[in-house]
């Protein structure tokens, strides 16, 4: 009998660890189960976006399309794909779909040249590792169908989002920080560039050269972290479309 409160006790402190050690591992197996989810899903969304780039080409001129790829070989180092550089992956209703890959008019080709240089000098500089293309030119139609700004500069081919990626080609842990870095890019070497920088959720960036200004979600520039962190001298209100030329 003596040992008997000695055993319950025992018994608790082990059920004790027990329930700790479960609780400490449940939101690590939640996270791993949510990122495999994930990773599964964008998988998933690839394979369908490959099977309709893949129908698309059959309605192109193939001349024209590798005409299109071929022309930025000797403009940028990293030439990106025809997937690439036709994409637009925004979520689109199924009345839109037929407007997930569009080729721009030759006349506006020469346009994508100096927001893709931009983007492997900010890559070159160590702003970030990687980067993944998520949207390029936009027809009307195509712009209208994810509620793009009206005079947004995708529809003239100037324009270029993309997703920052870290040495391992994931998203980075610490989004503010990248936020912060092209902000102060922004700050300090936008003008120069005529940059225009919209920073939108999960990493996506716009960038464009037709005039420095920049916009957030709702492609408003109050609601771009780069003016939140920083009030800039007045003469930004004199640029362009700053509230009206978003993504």
């Amino acid at each position: 009998m003596l040992f008997r409160p000695f055993t319950l006790f025992y018994s608790a402190f082990i059920c004790c660890l027990f329930i700790s050690g479960c609780s400490e591992q449940r939101p690590q197996n939640q996270a791993e189960s949510a990122e495999q989810l994930k990773q599964a899903k964008d998988k998933q969304q690839f394979a369908q976006y490959q099977q309709q780039f893949e129908q698309w080409k059959l309605t192109q001129d193939p001349q024209l399309i590798a005409e299109y790829e071929k022309f930025f070989q000797s403009k940028v180092k990293q030439v990106p794909t025809l997937y690439e550089l036709t994409l637009n992956s925004h979520p689109l209703k199924a009345e839109c779909q037929q407007h997930r890959f569009s080729l721009p008019p030759k006349k506006l080709w020469s346009n994508l040249v100096a927001p893709l240089q931009l983007i492997e000098q900010l890559q070159d500089d160590g702003y970030f590792a990687h980067y993944k293309i998520v949207s390029v030119y936009r027809s009307r139609e195509a712009n209208g169908c994810v509620h793009g700004a009206k005079a947004s500069k995708h529809l003239s081919n100037f324009a270029v989002d993309f997703q920052t990626l870290d040495e391992h080609r994931k998203p980075y842990a610490n989004h503010d920080e990248i936020d912060q870095k092209l902000c102060q890019f922004w700050h300090h070497q936008g003008k120069k560039h005529r940059l225009g920088l919209g920073l939108y959720s999960k990493q996506r960036f716009h960038i464009d050269t037709q005039g420095y200004r920049t916009w957030g979600i709702g492609f408003k520039s109050v609601s771009s972290p780069c003016l939140k962190a920083k009030r800039v001298d007045r003469d930004i209100d004199e640029c362009e479309g700053v509230n009206k030329e978003g993504g």
